[in-house]
Order: structure tokens, then C-alpha cells, then sequence
């Protein structure tokens, strides 16, 4: 569209600022005691502010998962086919942006079988199936397409190198061996766990401004600020067993983490946290 450089950075910081209203708006879903907050958590993100500014596929990719998670807890608190079908679109665009979300249409699906137990369990099974139906016809259109060039019928090709988690398998095997006679699923937990740690307890950084003076206050600010909203995640999972959105919101954010250490191992970050914030 040869917008220019200036010009995309602006549009991701509109898409971030989004982000935070989407966010505030399924708070309001939930409980309007936490709307304000959660909204200013996304908004002031070291990890979301740090993405707008770098030309990558992140903010356009959380803007659209978000938007996807607000249309879901509206299906889920008046079961509307129209905002599953809905939701199942928003879905398949954002896995057109980054295909780590392609198997969430799956466990979505299956969520809304769960969701729908002891109610209308038929119209649950019309709906689980309509929402398969749009996600992944919508993503086959381009999987064909690219059968045609590479005769293999994935949504990117690069899914050939994570059948077997490859990058994780070597990374726990090198870095945590288990010892002569050791079970190596001892090294894979050892590695999952430092994985975790290093997705989920970085607060960003801001070294990109080539600035040492901003680059230390983002971390005083950084690391209280991941404490604060830990503190807050593990209150919502108090309540996971009473509240069916919290349910799903959960089930969305172990996809994510689990979906991210399996495949990049490592390379785990606070770029990749930005969906689970």
C-alpha cells in the first residue's frame, strides 16, 4: 500500500490502543470492577508498547485474538450462533496472521460442547460444528492454495519442522540431561519449567530507543509491573471453578503457553507473552 515507515508504526499503535478498549470492553463483560484496570494493564504493557513499535506481526495478531476472545464471552453469556460464527471468522483471520492459533478452533469447539452441558446440547453441537466449519474452511481455502504450489496441505509450510517439537526435544536433552538411566521426562519438566519463566516473568525491554536511561526505568517499572498483574491472574484462577468465561479464558492462555514453549523452547520471551497479557 506503500504506506511508509512512520505510517505502520502509527497504524500498530492505534491497533495496540485498540487492544486495551477491546480488552476494557470484555472486562465489562465479566465483572465492571475490573474493566478500568485491565484496560490500563494492557494499555501500559512493556511487551504490547514494545511490539507496536517494531515492524512485526504481533500487534496486528493480539489485536485480532482479543477481539476474538471479546466476541466469544458475548456468544458464551447469550449462546447466539451468529457470535460463534462470528468469532470462528475473527479466528481464522488472525491465524492467517500468525499460525500458532490454528489449533485453537479445535479446543474452542470443544469448549462449547463443555460450555453447553445440562442446556440445549443439540444447538451446542450445531454450533460447535458451524464454528469448525467456518474456521477451517476459511483456512483450507489457503492450505489448497498452497498444495498447488508445494504439494503439501498446510497452512505454512514451516509446520513440517514442529511434528515432533524438535527445538524442544534437543533444548531439554542438552541443557537438563538426566543422567545415566535417567527418565528424560524429568529433563523435559526442567526445561518446561525455565521455559515458562522466561515467557511469562520477563517485563520487556526497551533497548530499541538506544537509550540507557529509558532502557533502566522500563525495568524498575517492568518487573513490579508483571508481579502486579501475576498477582491478579492467580486471583481470577480462584474463581475458575465458578465463572465458565474465566474457564475460557484459561483454557485460551494455556494454548498459548503451552503452544509457545513446545515450539520455540528457548527462544521463549516477552514477545510471545503479548497474547497471554
Amino acid at each position: 500500500l506503500k504506506i511508509p515507515l512512520f505510517g505502520i508504526v502509527f497504524l500498530q499503535i492505534l491497533l495496540a490502543i485498540a487492544t486495551a478498549w477491546i480488552t476494557y470492553r470484555a472486562a465489562l463483560e465479566i465483572d465492571p470492577r475490573t474493566a478500568f484496570l485491565s484496560g490500563i494493564i494492557v494499555l501500559f504493557s512493556p511487551p504490547i508498547t514494545t511490539s507496536a513499535l517494531l515492524i512485526l506481526s504481533d500487534t496486528l495478531f493480539v489485536f485480532l485474538i482479543s477481539l476474538f476472545v471479546l466476541i466469544f464471552i458475548r456468544y458464551l453469556k447469550s449462546t447466539k450462533t451468529r457470535l460463534a460464527v462470528l468469532s470462528a471468522l475473527i479466528l481464522a483471520l488472525a491465524t492467517y496472521v500468525r499460525p500458532v492459533s490454528y489449533f485453537l478452533g479445535v479446543l474452542v469447539a470443544v469448549f462449547i460442547l463443555y460450555a453447553n452441558l445440562g442446556k440445549n446440547f443439540r444447538k451446542a453441537i450445531l454450533q460447535a460444528v458451524v464454528f469448525l466449519s467456518v474456521a477451517y474452511i476459511l483456512l483450507g481455502i489457503w492450505q489448497l492454495r498452497n498444495y498447488a504450489h508445494v504439494q503439501r496441505f498446510v497452512i505454512t509450510t514451516i509446520q513440517r519442522d514442529y511434528k515432533t517439537f524438535p527445538i524442544f526435544k534437543a533444548y531439554a536433552l542438552e541443557s537438563f540431561p538426566a543422567g545415566q538411566g535417567g527418565w528424560p521426562v524429568f529433563s523435559y519438566l526442567n526445561a518446561a519449567w525455565h521455559c515458562f519463566l522466561s515467557l511469562m516473568a520477563r517485563p520487556g525491554t526497551l533497548k530499541y530507543l538506544h537509550s540507557y536511561s529509558i532502557n533502566v526505568a522500563g525495568k524498575i517499572f517492568g518487573y513490579p509491573f508483571v508481579v502486579f498483574w501475576w498477582i491478579g491472574f492467580l486471583a481470577g484462577l480462584v474463581k475458575l471453578r465458578v465463572n465458565i468465561i474465566y474457564q475460557f479464558i484459561f483454557l485460551v492462555i494455556v494454548y498459548f503457553v503451552t503452544l509457545t514453549i513446545a515450539v520455540i523452547a528457548a527462544s521463549c520471551g516477552e514477545r510471545y507473552l503479548v497474547p497471554m497479557v
